[in-house]
């Protein structure tokens, strides 16, 4: 099921130095499943995670929940249309 994490981490300089634009907390057992770039606007960024589907307009900066699902785990973009977004989540027993 992946890992628990801080969030999503944002570097606008090749790697040099990093900013973190999605908080999580470790001690908050969330995590980053799955991401995803609409390749026609490159600003609207997807994230599946642990807590749901959020999604931000302006490359990460600013993010909302839009699916709250919990154990959010893999997302696909329909070839050809970029307006549908496939996501597969819950919480399925192990």
């Amino acid at each position: 099921r992946g890992f628990y994490g801080i969030g999503i981490l944002k570097s606008i300089d090749g790697g040099v130095t990093w900013s973190q634009v999605l908080n999580f907390t470790q001690s908050n057992l969330e995590g980053v499943n799955d991401m995803i770039i609409n390749p026609l606007k490159p600003s609207t960024v997807y994230a599946a995670t642990t807590d749901g589907l959020y999604r931000s307009f302006n490359s990460g900066e600013n993010w909302t929940r839009i699916h709250s699902v919990l154990m959010t785990m893999d997302l696909a973009m329909k070839p050809g249309d970029t307006s549908t977004l496939f996501v597969a989540s819950g919480n399925l027993p192990e």
